[in-house]
């Protein structure tokens, strides 16, 4: 299988690794990580919470070359509408003809979508990586589902509506 190239926000790329899913998503896409992102990954790392664990392996997965982080100017059209994390994925994205951006912040995800159909930009959660694992049998839906949870309760989704989101690729897969 060809990889999918995609952009990730700063959440979407946590949750992954809190998951366990991050590494193992190398199999099937090719991630380009916009230099804000990177940044704010940065802050992150400062934390000595599990959020500041996963941005520091994040950031070494970065600097060993595995995900590839380009800098991008914001367009101005994206500016205002998210946070600067989010607005350059999105920017990263248009500009650098990906097809896909992995995005756990659903409000920004709605307030992109309009854009994201006219430059043909999917957004997707970070709980679609996962399901796609499992679909080209990198993973057992086993595996699949355990990700999924620990992801549910690692960031602190239950009874909101990523946890919704997230089972709902559960029952979908």
């Amino acid at each position: 299988m060809a990889l999918k190239t995609a952009a990730g926000d700063t959440s979407a790329l946590v949750s992954l690794e809190l998951a366990g899913a991050l590494t193992p998503s190398f199999s099937i896409v090719s991630w380009k990580i916009a230099r804000a992102v990177v940044d704010e990954l940065k802050e992150l790392a400062g934390f000595d919470d599990r959020v500041g664990q996963a941005a520091k392996k994040i950031l070494a997965l970065i600097k060993s070359g595995k995900m590839d982080a380009a800098p991008v100017r914001v367009l101005p059209s994206v500016t205002g509408l998210v946070d600067v994390g989010e607005a350059s994925a999105f920017t990263l994205c248009i500009r650098e003809k990906i097809p896909l951006l992995v995005c756990d912040d659903v409000e920004a995800g709605y307030r992109l979508d309009g854009l994201a159909q006219a430059e043909g930009i999917r957004i997707v959660i970070s709980a679609a990586v996962i399901v796609e694992l499992v679909k080209q049998g990198t993973w057992s839906k086993n595996q699949g589902n355990d990700a999924i949870l620990r992801m549910i309760d690692s960031r602190g989704w239950q009874d909101g509506v990523l946890e919704y989101l997230c089972r709902k690729h559960l029952k979908d897969e």
